[in-house]
């Protein structure tokens, strides 16, 4: 799991990695180390590692410096949002406060992996990494489920953002689902391992950082703006470790296939968010699908004719009528 601890390389020199050399004027050649990069290092060449040649503890203390990072995010914008949580009109459904909860421990979870590493509990990382695969998955299906309550139950409330906003809500979900299982196979390339699982983490980060950057400024309304008021967090994250990573010839395939899905998912996400064609489809469908559903459920999406509060399963197919 996160930060899990290997022997990298271990009989690299017997099973040589055979890979091409790119220089600037455009000359190449095998090499059976690691892939050189002549960029923009001036004379120094740059590696593009698929296995480290490096000391695993070496990356440790980067990995919580990460999720440090990542918990600023995190803490601050929803610590500062709980406020309009606790009190929103009508209140949130109950799914919503398990995935608050159900989100929590698994941060919790992944930073403790991390700190066990660290810690020298390589051992019990590693069984309960087990543990934090499996809870993972159910993150992946209580999240979309709690955004789809919500939006349901705020439809037509003044002020709350549109049904478009679930593409953005949902590009962070889709990338988790995909990195934590390509990175616990990678368990065995410890740092490959270690930076695949870290996005993976932090590829949710865009509702924490969306908060944080609105106690500062209002939500943009052009492409760009609404990209990194979102999904800023995770490219300054991208660009730290990459930056990191730079600096010690260290960077590592794997990791940048998991950081250019992680970004082209937002941008693919931000396109929708501005998609006419997507915008006009939804919105009627997601009231018909709401409608439908609610009927068959007997649960409104806000209060009942009792005034009872929402239950735990409003309206989570909302989008049946799209």
């Amino acid at each position: 799991m996160l930060g899990s601890l290997n022997i990298e390389n271990r009989g690299s020199s017997e099973y040589p990695e055979p890979v091409t050399t790119m220089c600037k004027n455009d000359s190449s050649h095998q090499s059976n180390r690691c892939t050189f990069f002549c960029l923009t290092r001036g004379t120094s060449r740059v590696h593009m590692h698929t296995t480290a040649s490096w000391p695993a503890r070496e990356d440790r203390r980067a990995a919580l410096v990460w999720l440090a990072i990542f918990w600023i995010f995190v803490g601050v914008g929803f610590g500062f949002d709980l406020h309009n949580y606790l009190h929103e009109q009508p209140p949130v459904p109950l799914i919503v406060h398990v995935h608050a909860i159900a989100t929590t421990i698994w941060l919790l979870t992944a930073t403790a992996l991390v700190l066990m590493v660290e810690t020298g509990n390589v051992r019990f990382h590693r069984r309960f990494g087990w543990f934090a695969a499996g809870y993972a998955a159910l993150i992946v299906v209580i999240a979309p489920w709690s955004e789809l309550s919500w939006q349901a139950l705020n439809l037509h409330t003044a002020g709350t953002l549109p049904p478009q906003i679930l593409s953005i809500a949902f590009s962070g979900v889709i990338c988790m689902a995909v990195l934590l299982p390509w990175g616990v196979l990678m368990r065995r390339n410890s740092a490959a391992h270690r930076r695949v699982l870290i996005l993976a983490t932090i590829s949710i980060s865009d509702a924490g950082f969306s908060r944080l950057v609105s106690l500062f400024l209002p939500a943009p309304t052009t492409f760009l703006g609404t990209y990194l008021f979102y999904e800023g967090g995770n490219v300054l994250l991208i660009l730290l470790m990459f930056l990191w990573d730079w600096k010690r010839n260290r960077i590592m395939k794997q990791f940048l296939w998991a950081a250019f899905l992680v970004i082209a998912a937002g941008l693919a996400a931000t396109g929708l968010y501005f998609n006419e064609t997507c915008n006009q489809s939804l919105a009627p469908g997601w009231r018909a699908g709401r409608a439908t559903c609610c009927k068959a459920m007997c649960l409104d999406a806000g209060y009942t004719r009792e005034g009872a509060r929402p239950g735990l399963f409003v309206v989570p197919l909302g989008l049946a009528g799209a």
